[in-house]
């Protein structure tokens, strides 16, 4: 088992750069399946799932370009299919945002289940399903695949209540409510502040209520749609935090235009 040896005593100085937020940029990415032309996303964190996650949209047929470590563009328009890769997406656990991503665009989703890490055992997706039955979607499992789809061909908004607060369902059920047809209004929803960076731009937030009109704005005919990924607060907190306890000083950087998308 690896552990860490931290040899302790002295004050703590220099800077710290925060990174992008892992919960947020594994829910932008598929978000970007929703996007009718480029998307760019900016400020991702260089972790395994962020890396998988990309790896299964090139495998259903996006085009994925590198701009630089932290920064990469995503065109979904020639997506050939909607089953995932089984081996990809059980490494992961944010793999089911491909089930609303997938499911709000094209009807349908055939996504194994979640994996990833195993601290606090398998993670209920009962809410996720809850909230695609409740727009018009059969969901099954079979063969460790979760299985979706609308016959209609297109979801139809509702309004879905949470039986438990999810930030996964309120996001997932967000991406899949995005294209569907008549508002859908989510009531108890998770309220967390990554869970603005994938809404759509017609989600309007009311409390413990979320609002999604498919409208949308007007599309884009100039450059990529930009979406900066809110920066990690866990790693910004024990960044400003840890010093203090240690007699020391520490300057925390954040990126200009993670909030407004300029560089």
């Amino acid at each position: 088992m690896t552990k860490y040896i931290v040899h302790g005593g002295k004050p703590l100085f220099g800077e710290v750069e925060i990174s992008g937020a892992k919960n947020a940029a594994v829910a932008i990415i598929p978000a970007a399946i929703l996007v009718d032309g480029v998307c760019r996303i900016e400020n991702i964190p260089q972790i395994s799932d962020v890396t998988a996650i990309l790896k299964i949209l090139e495998q259903l047929g996006a085009s994925i370009r590198s701009i630089n470590r932290h920064t990469v563009e995503i065109d979904s328009r020639h997506i050939h299919t909607t089953r995932t890769s089984y081996e990809l997406s059980r490494k992961l656990r944010a793999s089911y945002y491909l089930i609303g991503a997938l499911l709000g665009r094209f009807g349908r989703a055939e996504v194994a289940m979640p994996g990833g890490c195993n601290f606090g055992g398998v993670r209920p997706i009962d809410q996720h399903v809850k909230g695609f039955s409740a727009l018009g979607a059969g969901v099954t499992t079979e063969g460790g695949y979760i299985n979706a789809i609308v016959e209609s061909g297109r979801l139809t908004g509702a309004n879905i209540y949470l039986d438990v607060v999810s930030v996964g369902a309120t996001m997932n059920i967000m991406m899949a409510a995005a294209l569907a047809q008549g508002d859908t209004v989510i009531e108890n929803c998770a309220k967390e502040p990554h869970i603005v960076d994938p809404r759509p731009s017609r989600t309007r937030p009311r409390g413990p209520r979320a609002v999604i009109d498919p409208r949308g704005t007007p599309p884009q005919e100039r450059g990529p749609v930009r979406l900066p990924a809110t920066q990690d607060r866990r790693i910004g907190a024990t960044a400003g935090i840890d010093p203090i306890r240690a007699s020391g000083s520490r300057k925390r950087n954040r990126k200009e235009g993670n909030r407004n998308g300029k560089q």
